[in-house]
């Protein structure tokens, strides 16, 4: 239509192009730069962890290559040791899953530690769950035997169970369910007191929630 045409007939003009619709919640940035608020709390909650490996509740002093020696001829040290320094100690449910992984990558097999400790014979166990013996195995066979450095790992899957929970909660209902899930998360004590004390707990955590957002990748 001609610029004449145009001015003689303004009914027929060209209507003017659509305004772009305002994004939606959670919709105005791109890539990982949409998620920056669950990276931030995330990366949070992984200080706080460390801080508690590191520096507030450092290994107590523990030989992991003579182990059963030291438990044999002096018990009860690691527990003096614990309550004067506030450190933690390889003891309780925590030494035999991390012994299990040693043995394991020993290529013992899933065996007793107790048992081998006491009796030195091999038994085939299935008392806990396998996931942090097995990641102690894998830290092992890569030359990471301290059990500062499985603290550090279980901390860090920690802390990605917390961002991975915002994910869920944003996925099901919005950037803001997300964030207030995350901070939640980050803060729950019943979260963060097993993630720096050599436990299953920090791993199922982590798969938990995985599991929860890929269910929800796959349903919607």
């Amino acid at each position: 239509m001609s610029l004449r045409e145009s001015i003689d007939r303004p009914g027929e003009a060209t209507a003017p192009s659509p305004t772009p619709a305002e994004p939606q919640d959670g919709q105005a940035a791109s890539g990982w730069h949409r998620y920056r608020a669950l990276l931030l709390i995330a990366g949070g909650a992984l200080i706080l962890r460390l801080l508690l490996v590191f520096v507030i509740h450092p290994t107590c002093p523990f030989d992991p290559d003579h182990w059963d020696r030291r438990y044999q001829t002096t018990p009860g040290l690691q527990q003096v040791d614990s309550a004067a320094s506030g450190c933690l100690s390889i003891e309780g449910y925590s030494m035999p899953m991390y012994m299990e992984g040693r043995l394991l990558a020993d290529g013992k097999g899933f065996s007793d530690p107790i048992r081998y400790m006491v009796v030195g014979t091999l038994s085939p166990t299935g008392w806990k769950p396998p996931m942090l013996s097995v990641i102690v195995a894998v830290l092992a066979k890569v030359g990471i035997t301290s059990p500062d450095g499985v603290r550090a790992v279980s901390a860090t899957m920690g802390a990605g169970a917390v961002g991975v929970i915002g994910l869920v909660a944003w996925r099901l209902s919005g950037r803001r369910a997300g964030v207030i899930a995350a901070v939640i998360a980050a803060l729950y004590p019943l979260m963060w007191i097993n993630d720096w004390r050599l436990l299953n707990e920090s791993p199922l955590g982590l798969f938990t929630a995985l599991t929860f957002w890929l269910s929800y990748r796959f349903w919607g």
